[in-house]
């Protein structure tokens, strides 16, 4: 990650750019120059906190951060990640200390570690779930309307199982054809 430089990230997003209507970095913690070069050109910053102490000082610190370098909070959504009860620290205390609240509160479920043991974004293996439906109604301002319509449509109908078997075939077909690219160059 060190070699990484700011230009190297700036040319991957551009070459994105030319192919996909929407780029998702996840980037790191710490704010590196690559990370700044990304947060240069992003539309919106999502930013995840969970309900323990570190998680909750780091945000903290981080928006902090974000204002000295003078960059405008505007366009920035903290989502609660793992929201649950008992832990010690309450969302409500937690929200207290940022002036913008959550845009999400995406409640912990263990749906979610099974679906990464799958390979299956959640929203695709437990579709009418909780965690889904957080995360898709929390994401729908940045989503077409057509777009979302139709994946609600898409989710009502099938109850997910056909949207999950196409997302698998879909994927299973690309891997195919990376394997075939792969094997005719070499």
């Amino acid at each position: 990650a060190d070699n990484i430089r700011p230009q190297d990230v700036l040319r991957v997003l551009d070459a994105a750019q030319r192919h996909f209507d929407y780029e998702i970095v996840d980037t790191p913690t710490g704010l590196g120059e690559a990370v700044l070069a990304a947060l240069d050109r992003s539309e919106h910053l999502f930013v995840l906190a969970a309900l323990d102490l570190p998680s909750v000082r780091n945000l903290r610190l981080f928006l902090q951060t974000l204002d000295r370098l003078r960059i405008p909070t505007d366009d920035i959504s903290v989502l609660l990640n793992k929201d649950q009860t008992g832990v010690g620290i309450d969302a409500a205390q937690v929200e207290k200390l940022f002036p913008g609240g959550f845009r999400a509160k995406i409640p912990f479920d263990r749906e979610v570690p099974k679906s990464m043991n799958l390979g299956v974004p959640v929203v695709f293996s437990t579709p009418t779930g909780q965690v889904a439906q957080q995360i898709m109604e929390s994401m729908l301002p940045w989503v077409p309307s057509s777009a979302a319509q139709a994946l609600r449509d898409e989710l009502a109908r099938a109850g997910g199982k056909s949207v999950l078997k196409r997302w698998r075939q879909r994927r299973h077909n690309r891997k195919a054809r990376v394997e075939v690219a792969l094997d005719a160059e070499g």
